[in-house]
């Protein structure tokens, strides 16, 4: 097993996603300043969430929107047993498949590469985790079979890469001696082989092949130099690198040409790294000033992943503590652009990569349950969109739509978050979800309009959390107009039931979930009289009687905001 945990983290997050790049990266130029975050040009869609016990993100291959592989391993919490889970997505659905698992105790798949839609391999190890074997399953089309390995003592395979179904290769790590040694391992459509490489660089975890002849794999020597492996169709050899101060670590590299390559990482005391390669020198490319500490006091720990789309889009993920941080390239300075996962616990997005001209990227969000999520960002034009200095936060649309035309400001409040991936407490399913004052919006794309926005049932949370299964002591009918709904056995009347009939009724409030009743507000502290509906709280203002502002909705979304921690109470 590896001897470097902390750098075996990093570069791992890097080696969880190999996928078939087909973009070109931009040449390097002077930054400046990192600018404000980008607009929301456009949105991040989730197409696999788990929530079972995957213990590791895994990693993906896409070779289009529907022909997709993930691969990972899943972990008995009775037995400490792990065993290989591999996943196909075929446009609508996921779908399990029977993969092998050598060894019932330890069984792990790490990354996946698929040159063709019947030529998938996957690789990873087996056996005793203190001496592990490597494990290399192939797909035919038809089932996932594994392949022999050259024989090599304690054996970890971390990353892919392929060029045709004759030319793909692995790469990872053994022990002969007393520390664990660089490994790549060649198929050339009979036999798995070791390949020669320089002495003494340590664990490999990411590599990137542009054609049969040019291979870049990021490297790193004792004591931590980092350094980049290059295969010309002959042999490996070590590239001359500019200084990094102190000691440093590379761990991830894409590129579009021969004379278009990037490389990131960071150094111990340097913490972001990104380089360039112009076909004939690596140079540095300067990067925004490192953002201030983080909450819990985490500063930038470096550059993890590195993907192009085209000469004016490159991305980079980071891990600042807790946060994801993205960053953006378009062919002039960079800029940190708005993450797509939520950060209320922990998240991180492992990896990213291109295919096809769209960005795809392998996550894991702890709300305080883990989900493993894989997600896709389409290219397109910037939506319409529109800021608030008040909270400093933007609504897009079509949440923006749906905001404009469902009461804006006076009925859903200012946005208190940007648009982001989270699991619904209704269903467990992640959605594109943003927090309001007195609302959040879940965005429902498998839903015809009106219903592709819906509210989260903030109502009955709060309501479940408040009385509990009881309810709220001293509830009365108001018999004024009343309307009584059999599906909740409960009755509206009154303004409330002007108000509900004029703001938007079942759709945008819910059934009543309760009677009228006298509740303190958390807010002003005042007692007001209020009823609970499944997507918001009405309270009575008699003080403003006679304007339209005699009911308010208490605000439910600060308050669930609060609670999953993504503002401050």
């Amino acid at each position: 097993m590896s001897k470097h945990p902390k750098l075996r983290r990093w570069a791992g997050i890097v080696g969880t996603l190999l996928l078939l790049i087909a973009g070109r990266s931009a040449a390097p130029a002077h930054a400046g300043p990192t600018p404000p975050p980008a607009p929301l040009c456009p949105g991040w869609t989730p197409l696999l969430v788990t929530r079972d016990q995957v213990a590791e993100r895994g990693a993906v291959a896409v070779r289009s929107a529907d022909d997709i592989w993930n691969v990972s391993y899943t972990y008995n919490s009775h037995t400490s047993n792990t065993s290989t889970l591999i996943r196909h997505w075929n446009g609508s659905v996921w779908r399990t498949v029977p993969s092998p698992n050598p060894d019932p105790a330890v069984s792990r798949l790490t990354a996946v590469v698929a040159p063709a839609a019947d030529d998938a391999w996957a690789i990873g190890y087996t056996g005793n985790v203190a001496a592990p074997r490597a494990l290399i399953v192939h797909w035919d089309g038809t089932t996932w079979q594994a392949v022999p390995a050259p024989s090599l003592p304690d054996v970890e395979l971390h990353a892919l890469a392929a060029t045709g179904r004759d030319d793909v290769w692995a790469v990872g790590s053994y022990n002969s001696t007393a520390h664990p040694q660089a490994l790549v391992l060649h198929w050339d459509g009979h036999t798995w082989s070791q390949v020669a490489l320089p002495a003494g660089l340590r664990p490999l975890y990411s590599i990137t092949a542009l054609s049969r002849d040019n291979l870049w794999v990021p490297a790193n020597d004792p004591p931590n130099k980092a350094r980049l492996l290059h295969w010309d169709g002959r042999a490996w050899s070590l590239m001359d690198l500019p200084p990094i101060a102190d000691s440093g670590y590379l761990s991830g590299v894409a590129g579009s040409s021969p004379s278009d390559v990037w490389a990131v990482g960071f150094g111990i005391g340097d913490a972001a790294v990104v380089l360039h390669w112009d076909g004939t020198t690596w140079s540095r490319v300067p990067f925004p000033v490192v953002p201030p500490p983080s909450a819990q006091g985490y500063t930038l720990l470096g550059l993890g992943s590195v993907a192009v789309v085209n000469p004016n889009e490159v991305w980079i993920a980071a891990q600042r503590g807790d946060k994801p941080l993205l960053f953006h390239w378009n062919g002039t300075t960079w800029s940190e652009a708005r993450d797509p996962l939520p950060t209320a616990s922990w998240a991180e997005i492992s990896a990213l990569s291109v295919v096809g001209g769209e960005l795809w990227a392998v996550g894991m969000v702890h709300r305080p349950d883990a989900f493993n999520v894989v997600l896709h960002r389409s290219p397109g034009p910037c939506t319409a969109n529109r800021s608030f200095p008040q909270t400093g936060h933007t609504i897009a649309d079509p949440l923006l739509a749906y905001w404009e035309e469902h009461g804006a400001l006076a009925q859903q409040g200012f946005p208190l978050t940007e648009i982001h991936a989270e699991a619904s407490s209704t269903d467990g399913k992640m959605y594109q979800t943003q927090y309001f004052e007195r609302a959040v919006f879940e965005q429902h794309p498998e839903n015809a309009p009106p219903y592709n926005i819906l509210l989260s049932l903030l109502g009955v949370e709060a309501y479940t959390q408040r009385y509990g299964t009881a309810g709220a002591p001293g509830q009365q009918v108001n018999h004024d107009r009343a309307r009584l709904f059999p599906e909740t056995g409960h009755t509206v009347g009154g303004d409330f039931r002007l108000y509900w009939e004029a703001h938007g009724g079942l759709a945008q409030q819910g059934y009543p979930i309760s009677e009228e009743f006298q509740e303190r507000n958390a807010l002003n502290g005042q007692t007001y009289t209020v009823q609970y509906f499944q997507r918001a709280v009405f309270e009575y203002h008699p003080e403003n009687a006679g304007t339209p502002y005699v009911v308010l909705l208490s605000q439910l979304g600060r308050f669930a905001a609060q609670r999953r921690g993504l503002i401050a109470p």
